[in-house]
């Protein structure tokens, strides 16, 4: 990295100064930073390109990659959208908004050649190009998360006595939801975020406060939360995400809405620490229905804050990608029920004879113009060899994956240039 950089630096500084000189010496001085920012654009697109040693990222067709295919979850659909009364959620799935979605996700910048497409009435397909092992358990992350979070309190006896006591009543034995007399939702049981290994042991990745109540089901914790039907904060209050560092340690920065501040703050106002006591809440963030961090609230909170919690600088990633593009519409099984790696989709001779055409043609064009236009189709020739070495390094750089089609398209762009370099 110090190499590139001190490269990149280099060339601008070598780029001004060959200018300044050719520039006097040509009486020209007046050119001398136009000729400058040209060299130097040029020379950084070149440095670019050499500092990947020839490995740039390629599409599906020209280096392989891995087939996904995931199943809807209808139950966990339908129980999703149970505990959602302000959405209007058919009991049709919508499979065209769930391949928007997740298309979103794990290409939210639309540069990758990620094909993310319907198969079926209840799966979907995902074909992901030129990706490794860890880059491909990341993307299965993005997928999977159903991206539902909400901002609950954490229940506790002190203010919850009601709530607590149904919940640990023999009528609500065995079930996750709490109801009043009126038969509104105050209470839910949801599970504390963890990861399993392969011999079955448990970590939870989060910690509930001293306070928090919890039970074990099928041997995995989980913590009761006090639901505020005042304010209903959820996901789609926020405005925009982050990723960010809090102590060290990686976390999540967000913003709110108007309506999203107006609940933040009626819900940290109602729940604002008794600090002459040392009496706290905690906020509990619950994201898919697993609580994944339960701060403490140190004060009132309007139109931002901070995710904290027990998180790698991966996690954070895969949360801050969830979050932006919104939660899915429907639930995914975690895991696919298809899995394929696959070679190159156009076959070995296919990508020579594509290669050879493509090589062929730009060399043509370059020709007709040396000959045609002779020293007019020189400076064309230049110019077009510039631009298309500034695209290539504008698309490593971007990080796109480069395709058979694509370069084919170079060559057209090229084609379709030449006159307009001569006029020019």
């Amino acid at each position: 990295m110090f190499v590139v950089l001190a490269s990149l630096v280099g060339t601008v500084v070598l780029a001004f100064l060959a200018s300044r000189i050719v520039s006097n010496k040509f009486r020209m001085p007046e050119h001398g930073w136009r000729a400058a920012v040209v060299v130097a654009s040029v020379g950084i697109a070149g440095v670019i390109i050499l500092s990947t040693n020839g490995k740039v990222k390629k599409g599906i067709d020209l280096n392989g990659g891995v087939i996904l295919v995931y199943e809807v979850d209808e139950a966990e659909t339908m129980e999703t959208a149970a505990l959602q009364p302000g959405d209007d959620t058919e009991a049709r799935i919508d499979m065209t908004a769930l391949v928007g979605a997740i298309s979103k996700r794990i290409n939210p910048g639309g540069v990758a050649e990620t094909v993310v497409r319907p198969y079926g009435d209840r799966q979907v397909e995902i074909i992901v190009p030129d990706v490794g092992e860890q880059d491909i358990e990341l993307i299965k992350q993005k997928i999977v998360k159903g991206g539902f979070l909400e901002f609950l309190i954490t229940a506790n006896t002190r203010q919850h006595s009601d709530v607590v006591a149904s919940a640990q009543s023999k009528e609500y034995q065995g079930k996750n939801i709490i109801r009043n007399a009126d038969g509104e939702v105050v209470g839910r049981w949801v599970q504390a975020d963890y990861e399993e290994d392969e011999d079955g042991n448990i970590t939870y990745n989060v910690t509930p406060p001293a306070s928090a109540i919890t039970r074990t089901v099928n041997g995995i914790m989980e913590v009761l939360m006090y639901v505020d039907k005042n304010y209903p904060l959820k996901g789609n209050h926020l405005s925009s995400v982050r990723q960010g560092f809090e102590n060290l340690s990686p976390c999540v920065y967000f913003n709110m809405k108007a309506e999203g501040a107006r609940y933040m703050n009626g819900l940290t106002t109602a729940n604002r620490p008794d600090k002459m006591n040392n009496i706290y809440s905690h906020l509990g963030i619950v994201l898919d229905g697993k609580l994944i961090s339960a701060p403490s609230i140190n004060d009132v909170i309007t139109d931002r804050g901070t995710i904290t919690g027990q998180f790698t600088e991966d996690d954070v990633k895969v949360l801050v990608d969830v979050l932006q593009a919104g939660r899915l519409p429907a639930v995914l099984n975690e895991d696919p029920i298809s899995q394929n790696t696959v070679s190159p989709l156009l076959g070995q001779d296919t990508i020579a004879a594509g290669t050879r055409a493509i090589v062929v043609s730009l060399v043509a064009v370059l020709l007709f113009m040396l000959i045609y236009y002779r020293f007019a189709g020189v400076i064309s020739a230049i110019a077009l060899l510039m631009n298309l070495i500034l695209i290539f390094a504008l698309m490593i750089f971007v990080g796109a994956a480069f395709s058979l089609a694509g370069f084919a398209g170079l060559v057209l762009t090229v084609g379709m240039s030449v006159d307009a370099n001569v006029l020019i």
